[in-house]
């Protein structure tokens, strides 16, 4: 081979080199491009989501207040009677889970400090509901290693009258002690929830509904 043949050759390398490495950074940069489109049209995206909904809230708000301050009173009443209702649905459904779950003795016991900010204190002092498992000399919950676990809730409220409203829900929950089958029971409540105290200020149980022996392999 010829001595400028070999130069041509290695010439023609050096060049094809050259254009591969020019394409490999051209898609490299084309690639880093395209992908920092996609997170600025992902975060763009995010951003309206969040525009969107905080504009909603506020409109929802807006309305409300508008509501309230029509001058008609049944739509003024209708407003109260649904935000009362919504706001007691969703302190029974945070009450009930502290009041039916405990593993023994120390978190039966702080039932009532985890309820303080969802009830009155006549609540709270309602032995019935929040009493101590301290009986005779030891604490009965670890003594039987009794176990309660909450499962669901249904609500259903009454009319408002001023700024209370009464209110019923059935409430499901599992329970066993050492060595037994687990039950599951339904229990009816009674209940007031104060509208602007924000707060359940009243609550009893009213009857048993339901309660039978449940297969353990279900909760495995």
């Amino acid at each position: 081979m010829k001595k400028s043949d070999k130069k041509h050759i290695f010439g023609l390398l050096a060049l094809l080199i050259l254009l591969m490495s020019f394409f490999l950074f051209y898609f490299s940069t084309q690639k880093n491009k395209s992908a920092e489109r996609y997170r600025k049209s992902e975060n763009e995206q995010i951003y309206l989501t969040k525009k969107i909904k905080h504009r909603k809230a506020y409109l929802n708000k807006f309305a409300f207040q508008q509501a309230l301050s029509s001058p008609n009173l049944k739509v003024r009443k209708n407003i109260i009677q649904m935000q009362a209702a919504s706001q007691a649905e969703k302190a029974a459904k945070r009450l009930f889970p502290i009041l039916l779950n405990y593993n023994n003795s120390d978190e039966y016991n702080k039932r009532a400090a985890l309820a303080q900010n969802l009830v009155t204190k006549d609540v709270i002092r309602n032995k019935s509901l929040f009493g101590s498992d301290y009986i005779q000399g030891s604490h009965y919950v670890d003594s039987s290693e009794l176990k309660s676990q909450y499962r669901s809730l249904k609500f259903a409220s009454g009319v408002i009258n001023g700024t209370n409203l009464p209110f019923l829900v059935n409430v499901t929950f599992i329970s066993w002690f050492f060595g037994q089958n687990k039950a599951v029971t339904d229990d009816i409540y009674f209940g007031t929830y104060n509208y602007a105290k924000k707060k359940i200020t009243g609550l009893r149980r009213l009857n048993n509904l339901y309660q039978s022996n449940l297969n353990t392999t279900l909760l495995e």
